[in-house]
């Protein structure tokens, strides 16, 4: 969808479902991305290369990963996870 993009900072709607492999791959000036709680599905590496991207906001209910959610989701990418209640999230 983005792979690639020069997008800077990004608030994904709510009612989004699923963000496929790659997603956001290679997206260098990535700093910031807000994700839904109506995500239920993240594919392989969606961040892969955003070698900028500082902070990932989430909506999890027990600061847990959803389920259906890659185990690589984050890439090589080196992002802090903060969930809605602001508390930072460890994978």
């Amino acid at each position: 969808a983005f792979d690639g993009s020069n997008i800077e900072s990004i608030t994904l709607p709510d009612g989004l479902l699923e963000i496929k492999d790659y997603g956001f791959a290679r997206c260098e000036n990535l700093k910031e991305i807000t994700i839904p709680g109506t995500v239920q599905q993240m594919g392989y590496s969606v961040f892969n290369n955003c070698s900028n991207l500082t902070t990932i906001n989430v909506n999890w209910e027990n600061n847990e990963q959803p389920l259906g959610w890659d185990s690589n989701w984050v890439g090589n990418c080196n992002a802090e996870i903060i969930n809605h209640d602001g508390s930072i999230i460890n994978l």
